[in-house]
């Protein structure tokens, strides 16, 4: 597993229920479509969200988080 820590660049709202977070890798990050990745919040709080974007589209994460 691999660790990486992540800007936020960019929270909207998508819904009233959904939002799309923008996550920028210090380096561009292998994945493959429909991967999950672990957001780690504290010690106690760490979450899978699926990646929403296409590996080609950008070097940034998309998650849509609801």
């Amino acid at each position: 597993m691999t660790h990486t820590t992540c800007s936020v660049t960019k929270i909207s709202s998508l819904t009233p229920a959904i939002y799309e977070v923008i996550l920028t890798p210090p380096a561009a990050v292998d994945f493959k479509p429909g991967q999950y990745l672990k957001v780690v919040m504290s010690d106690e709080d760490a979450r899978p969200f699926s990646i929403a974007n296409a590996p080609h589209q950008t070097p940034e994460l998309v998650l849509h988080i609801g």
